[in-house]
């Protein structure tokens, strides 16, 4: 795996046998030992949390379906899935057998978990392990193992399953995303406990497509609204806290993606933003116990944000990806249930957006039952089945065992997405809708050096740079992605103090130019990005017109870094060659190998080139060779002056 741009690119041939048995890279980079032990105090404080969350829905007559747990506002919080209308691939077929990249993707040798909330039981939620699209060859060998000892299979959780992992054997109208891959499935009682554990196994990729019910939520079998917000202060906030919040939750699914860096977990959005109930017409009741009666606002607690902020706190975490839900049959427009950003702390989410209307899939009545639904839950495991198969083409291409970060998948997704909506990012769309053909073109890409670089590396220092050499004909893209430390549980109403702990900061420099990233407004949500300072996301996007070939990207730290260091992924398109920047080097240094170096800025060098060695320099102005400077005979010493763009 490449950890910086190097001076000379290395190819490494190797047999690569579709496996992920082979797990000793990733469990090098994971913290084992402190995920274990995470794991055991999270499975024993969640069975006391759990058991008081039940005790106190027992004794105010409320019903036990889906409780999980009393959030600390005091609140008794109901898990749900998301689910209301469905979602289709994209792109992703491009990479599958038989697709038009000829990578012959299917997932073999991989596993994706899959939690599921309770939809009908107590029992478990899990797929229908028997049904026809989850078994190899419809009939053979089930590829759903059931880790939590579940028994009750749902419709939900088998048409999410199907998404991901169906073959299409059945019916090819149903197949899903990774045709080959394992499904690990659990219940989402205890599902922090069981993330913790999963990730300190090995685990590349989950998918939750459920969260809690927040704010106003419908009831089909009562037939009235229900406010699952707090009793005690809605007359005074205009909103559930839940919405936007960063939780005990959010920091608990921090901390372990910081503690197993190629740990990525995809999480639906919600479908909370057309969750409203009618003044004057529509029937409702705070909790989920006693009369329904008509809703009107000086009584009840106000409407769900429908203008945004009304993602549940499920989707807040910032070391996730968190997916909404487009409809691709009107124009790629957003799904009106699909929850919109933005976080209380100003941060963009959904960070994507997959299909989320009309999905045909399994379905849990019958060993070969279709049906189509939708909703985030859909458009989630379009997204989850999709990156697993990016790690199988990275894993290709670069050795046994060796897979991108989490930050890496999550900034390649969000580098090679569809702009939708605004230009730019925006809270509604992300940044776009998730293009998996594109993202595997940037690893093919980065692979034969071909205008694209996947950087992982770490910033320890003030600052980190990069060159890049264009040819002025495209537009110079960088997206950078971090893994963040967990931050601080929030516990007030719509909180702006920022989550962000360690702040990484992308800088884009020329002769005559100093691009910045995209930042958005969160006091007004609905106006186009601008560039500035971000200084809340843990994600940040430059898009450069350049005017120089030359253009060097700086990776900076505002302040300082808790924890002395923060890993960093970097993904750079639309430039011609790569080289490594320099002010100085030191006298005696002995260039041992064949370099390509460059600098905004005017640099001296008393470097020694040995035969047999080819040094490049390149500036956009001026370059100085100090005394002290020497040259061997036989030994190439090249430089040049970058033109400006015309």
């Amino acid at each position: 795996m490449k950890k910086v741009i190097t001076f000379c690119f290395l190819y490494i041939l190797a047999i690569h046998v579709k496996s992920q048995e082979n797990k000793s890279l990733i469990l090098e980079n994971t913290n084992v030992s402190v995920l274990d032990e995470y794991a055991q105090k999270l499975s024993d404080d969640y069975a006391h949390a759990h058991a008081r969350a039940i005790a106190r829905a027992i004794a105010e007559g409320r019903d036990t379906l889906g409780v999980d747990v009393i959030d600390e506002l005091g609140v008794l919080r109901y898990q749900v899935v998301d689910n209301t209308a469905a979602a289709a691939a994209t792109n992703t077929d491009a990479l599958q057998i038989g697709g038009s990249l000829n990578l012959d993707l299917d997932g073999s040798g991989f596993t994706v978990g899959i939690w599921e909330a309770t939809e009908t039981t107590t029992s478990g939620n899990i797929p229908l392990t028997s049904h026809f699209n989850l078994n190899t060859g419809s009939g053979g060998p089930s590829r759903v193992l059931v880790q939590d000892g579940s028994t009750t299979a749902s419709n939900h959780a088998t048409h999410v399953a199907g998404t991901i992992a169906g073959d299409g054997t059945d019916d090819a109208s149903a197949t899903g995303m990774a045709t080959n891959v394992t499904l690990n499935a659990y219940n989402s009682v205890n599902d922090e406990a069981e993330m913790a554990a999963a990730a300190a196994a090995g685990m590349l990729v989950s998918n939750h497509s459920y969260g809690w019910a927040v704010g106003w939520s419908w009831d089909a079998v009562v037939g009235c609204w229900e406010w699952k917000g707090s009793l005690a202060s809605y007359n005074a906030n205009t909103e559930d806290e839940n919405f936007g919040r960063y939780s005990e939750m959010c920091r608990i699914r921090d901390s372990i993606a910081f503690n197993a860096p190629q740990y990525l977990a995809v999480q639906s959005s919600g479908n909370d933003r057309d969750d409203n109930p009618v003044p004057g017409a529509s029937q409702v009741r705070l909790g989920d116990s006693g009369p329904c009666s008509t809703y009107f606002t000086g009584i009840f607690p106000p409407q769900d944000a429908t203008g945004g902020d009304n993602i549940p706190t499920n989707g807040v975490a910032k070391n996730i990806l968190t997916v909404g839900a487009i409809d691709a049959a009107s124009g790629n427009a957003l799904a009106a249930f699909s929850s919109v950003g933005p976080t209380d702390d100003g941060r963009i989410k959904p960070d994507i957006v997959g299909h989320g209307v009309q999905l045909y899939s399994s379905w849990s009545t019958s060993n070969n039952a279709y049906n189509t639904i939708g909703g985030t839950s859909m458009a989630t495991p379009n997204v989850s089945g999709s990156a697993i198969l990016l790690q199988e083409h990275f894993e290709d291409l670069n050795g046994s065992g060796n897979f991108m970060n989490s930050a890496t998948l999550k900034a390649l997704i969000i580098h090679t997405a569809q702009d939708l909506g605004n230009p730019g990012p925006d809270y509604s769309f992300g940044w776009g809708l998730m293009n998996a053909e594109d993202a595997a073109n940037v690893i093919t890409d980065d692979d034969a050096n071909d205008g694209s670089a996947i950087i992982e590396d770490t910033q320890s220092g003030i600052s980190k740079q990069y060159g890049f050499l264009s040819s002025c004909a495209e537009d110079l893209q960088v997206t950078m992605a971090y893994t963040d430390l967990p931050g601080t549980i929030q516990t007030t109403l719509d909180n702006t103090t920022p989550n962000l702990v360690n702040d990484l900061d992308i800088f884009l420099l020329s002769a005559n130019q100093n691009d910045r990233p995209w930042i958005l407004d969160p006091n007004n949500i609905n106006t186009n990005a601008t560039t500035g300072d971000n200084d809340v996301d843990n994600v940040e996007q430059i898009i450069s017109s350049p005017d120089q070939n030359l253009q060097v990207l700086q990776v900076n730290r505002e302040g300082s870094l808790t924890g002395g260091s923060q890993d960093f992924s970097l993904i750079a398109t639309n430039f011609e060659t790569t080289c490594e920047v320099i002010v100085l080097i030191q006298g005696g240094t002995t260039l041992t190998q064949d370099e390509n170096y460059c600098s905004t800025l005017a640099y001296t060098s008393s470097a020694n080139i040995p035969t047999g060695r080819t040094i490049t320099y390149t500036n956009p102005s001026r370059i100085i060779f100090t005394p002290g400077f020497s040259a061997a005979s036989g030994s190439n010493v090249r430089a040049h002056i970058t033109e400006a763009c015309q």
